[in-house]
């Protein structure tokens, strides 16, 4: 009997070095079927060798049996068991009474410990998400506290919502609310146009282990999705019908779409743009200030969105709408300091900041420069005082608007003369532009203009173009300008000069 123990132990002792050595390399299911397996094993050999300690075999077997599978271990184990134990040895009330109160109270405990383990598991994985949301937020704010430039501050949003590392929606689109025109604009997005093209960039992201800063580091338009881009930067909504988008900035709370049936024209313009399915609205208000909407989407791994996810962006959408109305605050106070006050033109030190920035390029693009003059101006404001004259300034800046290109910039020089740059243009189209600009103010109305001489009022304007300047910088090509403007006057005002090189030697 003895040698039948020792025999039973020893192969208990290898059945359970060989399931130790498993563990690791089988799932989980697997490993408990092993463990069964072990116990059947043992269960036999108990039953063929050393049914004096059958009882306690029986109980192992129904032991282990409810603790794997719980109730329905419990339900096939103890009828099984009881009835090969009663076979063997006959009924005995006492063994039943063991074999029950010991495989319910076994289920009991197994339950509640697996409750248990679920309860900490699930509270585990809020606190790593709370943990992933707060380090988020902690990096776009500082990553805000670092820019006030829009564009940069809405990169910075977009990108912590999509970013693997950040809130992990596969797409983000921008929409800012202008009241004076009552619509919102599409001002940027970050996410794919369709699924392939979101997994050929994760794989990129991948390879080259982006962290979310890395991500917000990366500030090259290019980079930033561009056909995205440029769908939704040329797209205007208004606010004059209603739709689902007007219906969340007015009422403040977010919306989730469902792609179950179309809302609206909007909803299905987002549909057609952006194959958009199941979507997320956030409005972004800031103390009633309506800021603009935040717009979430899953198109490439087609999750549906969680009321988990959309607690965890709207801190994040109101540290957004924050962020987003110091920068236009701020860009506005940019722009009244890069503004004359009475033109609305921008002023000589817009001028200076936008020659700069482009001489300071490595490839200099082709850029003309007209600097005009009122002529007669001080007998006009001798004669008819500064208020009429000021009144002359602002009707000539909108003539000067008026003539030129969507791409050319006006500047108020000072006092009565004035500047427009004119980019990636040729020599001829900079002649043109300036009669243009010269018979637009000739035919303008001013106030009392008949006491000028001629009985109107007029401009000379003279012009000058980088490929006619040696080594061009700002300061040669307004001297030429300049130097253009001069000779202009001399020759007999209300007349169109160009620059020319001979000048030079002069």
């Amino acid at each position: 009997m003895t040698i039948y123990i020792s025999l039973l132990f020893g192969h208990l002792i290898l059945l359970a070095f060989s399931l130790n050595f498993c563990r690791f390399r089988l799932s989980t299911q697997l490993n408990k079927i092993l463990i069964l397996l072990m116990v059947i094993y043992s269960y036999g050999l108990a039953i063929l060798f050393v049914q004096e300690w059958l009882l306690l075999f029986s109980l192992l077997a129904i032991f282990t049996a409810t603790a794997i599978y719980q109730t329905i271990g419990l339900l096939v184990a103890l009828p099984l068991i009881s009835f090969v134990y009663f076979y063997m040895n006959g009924f005995e009330l006492y063994h039943f009474v063991i074999f029950t109160l010991s495989a319910l109270t076994v289920a009991y405990l197994t339950n509640q410990g697996a409750a248990y383990v679920r309860t900490q598991n699930r509270w585990k994985s809020l606190l790593i998400k709370n943990s992933k949301q707060l380090n988020v937020i902690r990096e776009i704010s500082i990553a805000m506290q670092q820019t006030r430039d829009l564009d940069k501050v809405l990169h910075i949003i977009i990108t912590s919502v999509t970013a693997g590392h950040g809130l992990g929606f596969n797409r983000a689109l921008v929409f800012l609310f202008d009241k004076n025109k009552d619509q919102l604009s599409g001002m940027m997005g970050i996410g794919p146009l369709n699924a392939q093209e979101g997994i050929d960039k994760w794989r990129k992201i991948a390879e080259h282990k982006y962290r979310l800063i890395d991500l917000l580091e990366i500030d090259d338009e290019k980079q930033i999705d561009p056909q995205l881009n440029q769908i939704i930067k040329h797209l205007t909504i208004d606010l004059d019908s209603d739709h689902i988008l007007k219906d969340v900035l007015l009422s403040g709370k977010h919306r989730v779409i469902y792609p179950d049936k179309v809302h609206d024209h909007i909803h299905q313009l987002l549909i057609n743009k952006f194959n958009i399915d199941e979507f997320l609205i956030i409005p972004m208000i800031y103390q009633s200030t309506k800021i603009g909407l935040l717009i979430l989407d899953n198109p490439v791994s087609k999750k549906s969105i969680t009321e988990q996810e959309i607690d965890n962006v709207i801190p994040l959408a109101s540290l957004a709408a924050v962020a987003i109305q110091q920068a236009q605050l701020y860009q506005e106070i940019e722009e009244m300091t890069l503004k004359d006050g009475l033109t609305s033109l921008y002023n000589q030190r817009a001028l200076q900041n936008t020659l700069q920035k482009h001489f300071n390029k490595q490839q200099i693009e082709p850029l003309a420069m007209i600097m005009l003059d009122i002529d007669y101006f001080k007998t006009y404001n001798d004669t008819n005082g500064h208020l009429l004259g000021n009144e002359v300034l602002e009707l000539l800046a909108k003539a000067i608007k008026d003539s030129i290109r969507e791409s050319d910039l006006a500047f108020r020089f000072g006092g009565e003369e004035f500047t427009v740059l004119l980019f990636n243009t040729t020599n001829h189209d900079v002649n043109l532009i300036a009669e243009r600009i010269r018979k637009s103010i000739e035919s303008t109305v001013f106030p009392n203009e008949s006491s000028q001489p001629g009985n109107r009022l007029t401009v000379t304007l003279g012009y000058a173009h980088t490929e006619q300047i040696s080594n061009p910088s700002p300061s040669r090509l307004i001297s030429a300008a300049d130097q253009a403007l001069y000779e202009g006057k001399a020759a007999g005002k209300n007349c169109v000069n160009q620059y020319r090189i001979s000048l030079q030697s002069k």
